[in-house]
């Protein structure tokens, strides 16, 4: 029996479906068809007949050719069934993955375990009320030694690749919450131009993910400086998205509830388990997802 509310889904989604709630979203939102069949056989026609192109459409031939039609229905939603839009968003994956090789290379459960239970990033454990999923970063005691910047987009990806196979979090997507709380100089000045403008691309046109919103808090006033060089590199649809919230956490609570959100986020919730969920989330990629 499915959900009323997409904020009552598990954020490790096994049932795979929609909420009530969603269905009504998909529909008005994304204006997702009762067919579905059309608009995956037409995706699946540009994908076959655009494969000769150049070296990214025979990359996305390559991938997709591997891939079941869940697959290609993550990209027309995130598109709201706009096929040619679709596939330049799977045109943007491709190309992602072929420009940062290092990203996916050799990504495993065993690769990525130390950085995810280090919080690298962090996924809260409920979904907000829209029913978005929560990714979180606190950068306090962040070593960019022992962790390199690359390694926290590693995190990111993984994250990214497993937790947008829910069908309940393609149609309410992503929020993204940055605790800049003790950022230091050494950490602001150890993060170089290239490194943010490949999150950005990550994270605004190279995932099939709705990104609803980033905020950001306790930010020092030398954040301007790696703000700065972020903002060429964001579209003006992301551009609006982003809250820079620093000590006033008024409107931030009053978006999410200050007891909805982690202590370690200025909130009145519990502490995150970040061990306890990287188990979970194992456990829920290695056996729902075999």
């Amino acid at each position: 029996m499915p959900f009323k509310k997409s904020c009552d889904v598990p954020v490790l989604d096994t049932c795979m479906g929609l909420s009530e709630e969603a269905i009504v979203k998909a529909k008005n939102e994304l204006f997702e068809p009762d067919d579905q069949t059309e608009h995956i056989q037409m995706l699946n026609s540009v994908i076959q007949d655009s494969r000769d192109n150049d070296d990214i459409a025979a990359e996305v031939f390559k991938i997709c050719s591997k891939k079941d039609n869940a697959f290609l229905v993550r990209f027309l939603r995130a598109r709201k069934w706009n096929v040619d839009r679709a596939y330049a968003l799977l045109k943007g994956y491709a190309s992602f993955r072929l420009k940062y090789p290092e990203l996916f290379e050799d990504l495993t459960d065993e690769t990525i375990k130390g950085t995810l239970e280090a919080g690298y990033p962090s996924v809260l454990p409920h979904r907000d009320r829209y029913g978005r999923v929560v990714l979180a970063f606190k950068i306090e005691h962040w070593d960019p030694v022992l962790t390199p910047f690359d390694e926290i987009l590693r995190g990111f990806v993984y994250i990214l690749e497993n937790l947008l196979k829910s069908q309940e979090t393609q149609v309410n997507g992503l929020v993204l919450f940055e605790n800049f709380y003790n950022y230091s100089l050494t950490q602001a000045l150890s993060i170089k131009p290239h490194q943010l403008k490949k999150m950005v691309e990550m994270l605004q046109c190279s995932f099939p993910c709705r990104l609803k919103g980033v905020h950001f808090i306790h930010q020092p006033w030398y954040f301007s400086w790696s703000f700065a060089l972020t903002k060429p590199f964001l579209k003006e649809k992301l551009s609006k998205r982003v809250h820079i919230h620093g000590d006033n956490l008024e409107e931030f609570y009053d978006e999410f509830g200050k007891e909805w959100i982690p202590f370690e986020f200025s909130g009145d919730n519990n502490q995150l388990d970040q061990i306890s969920w990287t188990k979970e989330f194992f456990d829920f990629i290695n056996i729902i997802y075999v």
